[in-house]
């Protein structure tokens, strides 16, 4: 009996031992299993149910167990990394992407809740620092791209954006949560900086294959339909390099390149390359350049057209006050009929052409010669311009003058890249001209833009050059605008 007794104690004493050792049996067998289903279930979720499910599960193994830690013990002598909270953060991440599809409020709560596990998940230092901070930034972000923005509009919603789910806003796609028509508001994903601009905004839409296009005036955080200003645009290009020892002017370089350059430009401004004709070199004769212009006369072929954009990029002369576009076929002795003079631009072409809206842009010297008054101030334009103010720029007919410097200035030209007036006016097309910020190159930013660009330029190497831009009011006092086309 002693015996019997005694191998009893013996084998409950080891039990005990053995419990002792290896709490994990009970206590923490729990967290181990959940966290250990979650992590298996990860590689294959790809529903919200399925991320639902391994949320549940790395809950219930936080709440047993709250203290992460790597080669944590599981049971006997093995161990595993323990994250849940990393996990947790990630877990709700993915979810969140998934409800972003339809029930955007949801998603939101649950990047919230990835940005708060993962930050707790850092202050515990246990996870790998990479991991933590990829969930941080992406939690981040999601959230921001969260975001609710209320389009407010003035006048009706198109009916086209009735039943959008999507909509591209100034290039950025991003999600619309609803369409109230009542309250004629939209509400779409995303915050109002990143997606609205002030002034000129891009909306595209495509339902079914059919892709709408709008343009949204934003003044005073209300959107209103912006009609653009020029149904049909027309452009005639003519720059010269190789001038004829005839001419008794020195051959150029550069210039035909740049006018290529700018044509390209033009092209991403509203005028197609099917409407900008171009006189490069041998083409570039008075007869050519003045029946182009003839062309756009009253009862001519493209007399109804909105806008035309006229440049020359060659050498001017200037005698008894007389100023002319030198032409390829320039003759000495005959120059007002080889050439173009400076001020037919304005008393004849100017004036016979039947176009809404025309700009006359000379890179040449002493075209000044052609430009009366003076021009508005830099902080004028630096202004927010309201909606009333571009259209009472845009429907009268106008006639707009840019030119390369005064009446008795030389255009300064450079052996790199061609003049110094032609690379300022690429440069304020390809944006740097939008003083106010406003997505409109307005005629009077283009002016002063180039005009301050070619002065510094010009002092720079120790030279004077002045672009002058004026606006003839006899015509009309209207002033060309740019608008850049969207992709």
């Amino acid at each position: 009996m002693t015996t019997k007794r005694s191998f009893g104690l013996k084998v409950l004493l080891i039990t005990g031992l053995l419990f002792v050792s290896f709490p994990s049996w009970t206590i923490y067998a729990r967290w181990y299993e959940n966290y250990q289903k979650a992590e298996e279930l990860v590689p294959k979720a790809d529903t919200i149910n399925a991320w639902n499910n391994i949320i549940t599960l790395l809950e219930q193994a936080r709440q047993e167990d709250p203290n992460p830690g790597k080669n944590k013990t599981t049971y006997g002598v093995h161990t595993m990394d323990y994250y849940p909270y990393l996990r947790l953060g990630q877990a709700h991440l993915e979810l969140g992407k998934l409800l972003s599809i339809e029930i955007h409020e949801k998603a939101r709560e649950h990047w919230e809740a990835a940005e708060d596990h993962c930050e707790t998940s850092g202050r515990y230092g246990e996870a790998p620092t990479l991991e933590v901070d990829r969930c941080l930034s992406d939690s981040r972000e999601l959230i921001d791209s969260g975001a609710i923005t209320v389009l407010n509009f003035e006048g009706l919603i198109p009916n086209e954006m009735a039943n959008l789910s999507q909509i591209s806003i100034n290039g950025i796609i991003t999600t619309v949560d609803s369409v109230n028509r009542k309250q004629n508001n939209i509400k779409v994903l995303g915050k109002p900086d990143n997606l609205l601009k002030r002034g000129l905004n891009y909306f595209v839409s495509t339902v079914s294959g059919i892709e709408n296009k709008w343009l949204f005036w934003n003044e005073n955080n209300k959107l209103k339909i912006f009609s653009e200003p020029y149904e049909e645009s027309h452009a005639i290009l003519i720059a010269i390099d190789d001038y004829r020892k005839e001419t008794g002017f020195d051959a150029l370089g550069q210039m035909v390149n740049q006018a290529k350059k700018l044509e390209k430009t033009l092209q991403g401004l509203g005028f197609p390359s099917e409407n900008i004709q171009t006189f490069y070199n041998e083409d570039a004769t008075s007869e050519n350049i003045k029946n182009a212009l003839q062309m756009y006369w009253e009862g001519e072929i493209f007399s109804s057209i909105d806008r035309l954009f006229l440049y020359f990029g060659g050498h001017g002369e200037l005698r008894d006050d007389i100023g002319y576009l030198v032409t390829f076929d320039f003759d000495p002795t005959k120059p007002s009929s080889t050439s173009v003079v400076m001020e037919d631009l304005i008393n004849v072409y100017a004036r016979d052409c039947d176009v809404h809206h025309m700009l006359i842009v000379l890179d040449a010297c002493y075209s000044g010669i052609t430009v009366l008054g003076e021009h508005p101030g830099e902080e004028e334009l630096r202004e927010f311009r309201k909606y009333s103010l571009i259209k009472s720029d845009t429907e009268p007919i106008g006639r707009n003058l840019l030119v390369a410097a005064t009446e008795k200035q030389e255009a300064l030209y450079n052996k790199k890249y061609g003049g110094v007036f032609t690379q300022a006016l690429i440069d304020g097309f390809e944006g740097d001209a939008d003083m106010n910020d406003d997505k409109i190159i307005q005629f009077e930013e283009l002016g002063l833009y180039v005009r301050n660009e070619v002065i510094g330029r010009a002092n720079g190497e120790g030279k004077k050059q002045e672009p002058q831009y004026y606006i003839y009011n006899r015509f009309g006092e209207g002033r060309m605008v740019f608008l850049p086309l969207q992709n």
